[in-house]
């Protein structure tokens, strides 16, 4: 007999699983976590707060900062305020862990802000009759609550990155990060972008409307072209507006190169009668010196891209001490009974290289810079073109002393010193007036073109302070006219000390009108450089517009 199959008993169902938080377009939730076990009871409200605040730092509702790109408001049941003993039987929030998601530290602190109540909420609950106990613990939450909050906004603005409700991420704003640095760094991480400074310094600055030049006017300037003569007329204009500064700096440079150097002719003289050993200890340390500052020339040399023109300044004494080093030399050879005239002229023309290479570029700067005042019609400042000598000597002479010795080495074949006389003719006017280009460069370019009329003023000076520096020692001297021509040119150290002043100083003011009319013609070229410029931008907008 088969037994009947036993009766099943019956089950309750199970009980259905805890509700989940709704998911959002963020990532899904973790397992649920268990709600926390509610604290022991307390005899006071404020014990309910404080498990309230205890129970939001660790739960959080589940919060996606891609998708709102703003911290959510958690909405949970307010706990009852009641003075009584019950336990507080007040909702927790929610059950998402804060370790599994650190963006929800934010959420939560606010959260607590707003269910703690800010300060007002601690202030009514430690004024609350039997919460003395617990009053610090409320205190304390509520500031850390608050310094949470905080610390998660500046970490939230500075690494989560804002997201428009299309999904689109804005890019940065190039305003904002052009903005200067506290450090005083560029965007770059290097100090002091000079180019953004200048042009937000521009930017800034009221622009005042400036009249452009016609083409008629620009082709008028390119047309220009002032001769030898009135060029140099316009240099004894301008050197009768400027003669207080300008004469000045004439004579004085005229008479410390006649005083320094006829010591110097004289100490050529003695150099006769010293003995062979002197000559030879003369030769060892004055080649010494030479071979020293030929070393310092050849690193210069090599790094010319960024030496300073300063620096350039003991290279112009390497010619000098060579001069010295042949005329000792060539006593100690004992050949000098010979060569009687030829001793003293190197000294001489060593002194002369070092002496208009520095006392030279003082002067350039006087009259250069007096010059282009007068010729735009300004004062002369007499006083602030004196303070311009002290701070700016070395770094002329670096070019304007090249530019002498390359003239002076050159014209002892002569052609190649006409050469290079008409090339540089342009170097002191650069040097001073436009310091950030090559001076030696920039001449070369801006004679090109106009060599034959720098010619004719060259000629023109040589012939009047050549004949006239002739007249002058023949009236102080006497004699005749062919003796002193053959003095001038080959023995220059038979002159007499007045004659030397004289002739120094007639030199010196024939230089320094040079030096004005060749500023006049500079001026005149780079305005033609400048109108040229002109209409090749005015002839590309008209193509452009065509």
């Amino acid at each position: 007999m088969v037994p009947a199959p036993a009766t099943p008993q019956w089950a309750p169902p199970p009980p259905p699983p805890p509700a989940l938080p709704t998911p959002g377009p963020g990532p899904p939730p973790s397992a649920p976590i268990p709600p926390p076990s509610p604290p022991p009871a307390c005899p006071t409200a404020a014990a309910g707060s404080s498990w309230t605040l205890a129970a939001s730092l660790r739960t959080s509702a589940p919060f996606d900062s891609r998708a709102t790109g703003r911290l959510p408001v958690t909405t949970r049941s307010t706990p009852s305020r009641s003075t009584s003993s019950k336990v507080n039987t007040a909702t927790p929030p929610s059950t998402t862990p804060v370790w599994l998601a650190p963006p929800l530290i934010c959420n939560v602190s606010v959260s607590t802000l707003r269910a703690a109540g800010g300060a007002r909420l601690g202030a009514r609950e430690v004024n609350a009759p039997g919460s003395r106990g617990v009053a610090p613990a409320v205190g304390a939450s509520v500031l850390i609550s608050k310094a949470t909050a905080q610390l998660c906004r500046c970490t939230m603005s500075a690494s989560t990155p804002r997201v428009s409700r299309h999904g689109h991420v804005p890019r940065p704003d190039p305003v904002a990060l052009d903005r200067p640095r506290r450090s005083g760094t560029s965007r770059s991480g290097y100090p002091d972008d000079r180019r953004r400074s200048q042009s937000m310094s521009e930017a800034t600055t009221p622009q005042t409307d400036t009249p452009s030049p016609s083409r008629e006017e620009l082709r008028a300037t390119l047309g220009r072209s002032t001769g030898a003569l009135a060029a140099l007329v316009e240099g004894l204009r301008l050197a009768g507006r400027t003669a207080g500064v300008g004469g000045g700096t004439a004579i004085v440079y005229a008479t410390i190169g006649a005083l320094v150097g006829w010591p110097i002719i004289e100490v050529g003289n003695n150099l006769l009668e010293i003995d062979v050993a002197a000559a030879s200890l003369g030769v060892q340390i004055s080649g010494g010196i030479a071979v020293f500052l030929a070393l310092y020339f050849g690193i210069q040399f090599t790094k010319r891209k960024t030496a300073s023109l300063a620096s350039w300044a003991p290279s112009l004494l390497v010619i000098p001490a060579a001069l010295i080093t042949v005329a000792f030399a060539m006593v100690s050879s004992g050949q000098a009974s010979g060569m009687q005239p030829f001793i003293p002229a190197l000294c001489q023309l060593a002194w002369v290289l070092v002496w208009a290479s520095f006392g030279g570029a003082a002067a350039a700067i006087v009259w250069v810079r007096a010059g282009d005042a007068a010729s735009r019609g300004e004062p002369v400042d007499a006083g602030q073109i004196l303070a311009e000598v002290p701070r700016r000597t070395l770094e002329i002479a670096a070019p304007h002393g090249a530019r002498i010795q390359i003239v002076s080495i050159g014209f002892q074949v002569i052609l190649p010193g006409i050469f290079y006389a008409l090339q540089y003719a342009f170097v002191d006017m650069v040097a001073v007036l436009d310091p950030q280009r090559s001076a030696l460069r920039r001449s070369g370019q801006l004679t090109w073109g106009m060599r034959g009329r720098l010619f004719r003023m060259f000629l023109i000076y040589w012939l009047v302070t050549g004949f006239a520096s002739l007249g002058l020692a023949m009236l102080i001297d006497g004699g005749q006219l062919s003796q002193r021509f053959t003095e001038m040119l080959m023995n220059p150290t038979g002159f007499s000390l007045p004659v030397l002043v004289a002739q120094e100083l007639m030199w010196a003011l024939g230089t320094w009108v040079l030096t004005l009319a060749l500023l006049v013609l500079y001026q005149e070229r780079e305005a033609q450089v400048r109108a040229k410029r002109a209409l090749r931008e005015l002839d590309a907008a008209d193509a452009a517009s065509e």
